[in-house]
């Protein structure tokens, strides 16, 4: 009778345990929809429906907000920079980031300890101590104002988290699988391309999603070095509706929705190859 009161005692407090987990985590879930539920509503608010009420769900649905964005302030070809941006910047990081890790890797060559030791240390550097020096250099080279500049500097940025990412999923890759291969003649681009890419597709995924997230958020490179208005992005499209001394909260919401919409569809879209990226690596 004694041990089944116990397991009873047992099982409630772990139900209670789980009880109350959930009840966290519905509560961290509030939080975090709270400010896009804000940045929808009010987006599609008209200033004096705004002005009474922040959070009450509009009765009428107010566009005008969205066309503005589209007529006066340039958002579509904003948009368009954005993605260009990231999408070659992501891929030319993610393939070089690979390359590298496999290199560092699989491979013993002269400097490569190294070259393992220095990549956790270039991963703390701030970005934002390298500004006035890149700025500098490339202001003198004749090239601001360009796509090439900003995803050279993106590329540097995000390279060594790639590279320290990619390692780990480097010791998936079978010795004996590369050794075959190299003894059929297979040279080191094509046993790259057709046998450790297909095989650390997942960590691909996770470091190229990671890096599209930063990118598409980033301020400070693109503003210095992207000065004329034509090429800058959508993050930096969203502090231009910030006024001195106006301002139209219910346009700057439909900003930010424009500016957030498209990052939160990839992650939601890609989760799956994110999170096995996640699982496989931890278990690497």
């Amino acid at each position: 009778m004694k041990k089944i009161n116990a397991a009873v005692r047992k099982r409630t407090g772990h139900g209670i345990g789980t009880w109350l987990l959930s009840l966290l985590v519905l509560l961290f879930i509030i939080i975090d929809l709270t400010p896009l539920y804000f940045i929808l509503v009010n987006s599609l608010k008209a200033k004096p429906d705004y002005l009474q009420s922040a959070y009450r769900i509009p009765e009428t649905l107010y566009f005008d907000n969205y066309i503005k964005l589209l007529k006066e302030y340039n958002f579509p070809q904003m948009f368009k920079n954005s993605i260009i941006l990231t999408l070659v910047s992501i891929l030319i990081c993610g393939y070089l980031g690979t390359m590298a890790a496999f290199a560092v890797g699989k491979f013993n060559f002269k400097g490569r300890r190294a070259v393992s030791v220095l990549i956790i240390p270039l991963m703390s550097i701030p970005g934002i101590v390298l500004l006035i020096p890149l700025f500098v250099l490339f202001s003198r080279m004749g090239m601001t104002n360009t796509f090439f500049t900003v995803i050279f500097i993106y590329i540097g940025l995000l390279l060594p988290f790639t590279i320290n990412m990619m390692s780990g999923f480097m010791s998936s890759v079978p010795n004996g699988l590369l050794e075959a291969a190299m003894i059929d003649g297979c040279g080191f681009l094509k046993m790259f391309h057709k046998i450790v890419v297909p095989l650390v597709a997942p960590g691909f995924s996770a470091a190229s999603i990671v890096n599209a997230m930063w990118i598409w958020n980033e301020l400070l490179i693109v503003f210095i070095f992207m000065q004329n208005e034509a090429k800058r992005t959508l993050i930096v499209g969203l502090t231009s509706l910030q006024g001195l001394y106006n301002l139209d909260v219910p346009l700057l919401m439909a900003g930010a929705a424009v500016t957030s919409l498209p990052i939160i569809f990839l992650y939601i879209l890609s989760q799956k190859w994110f999170i096995r990226g996640l699982v496989a690596g931890g278990e690497k």
